[in-house]
């Protein structure tokens, strides 16, 4: 089912990284969303912008994924992301709000 999917995915994601999860992956699965959103509080000001570089192009996806959606409000969180996460979403606003994940999103930033 839609596990076994996710779990093939995460493994496809992790061959192409050289062994390692993508923190886009990470945020698409439910444990490994909870640890993101806890590390990207805890981050410092250089690991943070690398999480931010590398999670760009998927924060729009990510705004309205389950899992992933904590994962960007919790970004938002960090005013050193703001830039990313809005350059991310916007012109998408009317769409997000219209989403139900997105909607919490678009309240968080």
């Amino acid at each position: 089912g839609a596990r076994r999917a996710s779990t093939r995915a995460l493994a496809a994601e992790r061959a192409r990284a050289g062994g390692r999860v993508s923190l886009a992956a990470r945020a698409t699965e439910q444990k490994q969303s909870r640890l993101l959103q806890q590390e990207l509080v805890r981050m410092s000001d250089t690991q943070l912008q690398c999480a931010c570089e590398e999670l760009a192009p998927h924060l729009l996806e990510l705004a309205t994924h389950a899992f992933g959606n904590y994962v960007v409000s919790k970004l938002v969180t960090r005013s050193q992301a703001h830039a990313a996460v809005h350059s991310a979403l916007r012109g998408s606003v009317v769409p997000l709000l219209k989403h139900p994940q997105g909607s919490r999103v678009v309240q968080a930033a």
